[in-house]
């Protein structure tokens, strides 16, 4: 009896506010699937694989949510709920200003992000900060890695870019692998393509 009490209780504090995003996000999103399979380990789509990340991956939960607050037909109230019974890492900060595109993975759950705007297919690795000076946001556009423990501030630019690790960037750079203090130029990332 106590097994099936905790089992109703686990499913109405933990299943069902996860089968209500999912319904939403198969009428949606196509950016909320792109970031699920940025983010699942394997396996199709389906709601209990969806369920098992949503528990499971808190790091994807904080992307999630900053999703959510970006959608207009999601109400904000049930963006509160489900924080109360599926809260988001608090290691991980998000503000974004403008817009967040699809495919954003984060490889650890420490990453404070401030940024104008984020792009497709991001992925930030462990302790990165993305944050404003007097300048502004960093724009952060498609297709950009940035590695463990970089620094991206002021109103710069970054597209098609791998950011190297503990590298500090604050000029822009497109196309290209960037590492140091401050970043510069190692390769361009064509030279790797061929």
């Amino acid at each position: 009896m106590k097994n099936i009490l905790l089992l109703i209780i686990n499913f109405w504090r933990l299943g069902f506010p996860s089968f209500i995003w999912f319904k939403l996000m198969k009428k949606k999103g196509d950016d909320l699937k792109e970031d699920y399979f940025m983010n699942s380990t394997g396996g199709g789509y389906s709601y209990k694989n969806y369920m098992m990340l949503l528990l499971a991956n808190k790091a994807y939960r904080s992307i999630f949510y900053e999703r959510a607050r970006h959608m207009s037909n999601v109400p904000f109230i049930w963006i509160r709920i489900s924080k109360l019974f599926l809260g988001p890492l608090n290691t991980v900060e998000f503000v974004i200003d403008k817009s967040i595109g699809s495919g954003i993975k984060i490889a650890h759950n420490a990453v404070v992000v401030h940024a104008d705007e984020l792009g497709n297919n991001i992925v930030l690795g462990p302790f990165v900060v993305i944050g404003k000076d007097r300048s502004g946001r960093p724009h952060i556009g498609d297709n950009v890695v940035i590695n463990s423990n970089a620094t991206v501030f002021g109103n710069i630019t970054l597209e098609d870019t791998i950011v190297g690790a503990g590298s500090v960037v604050n000029k822009s750079f497109s196309n290209a692998i960037i590492a140091g203090v401050p970043a510069r130029i190692i390769k361009d990332r064509e030279y790797f393509a061929n």
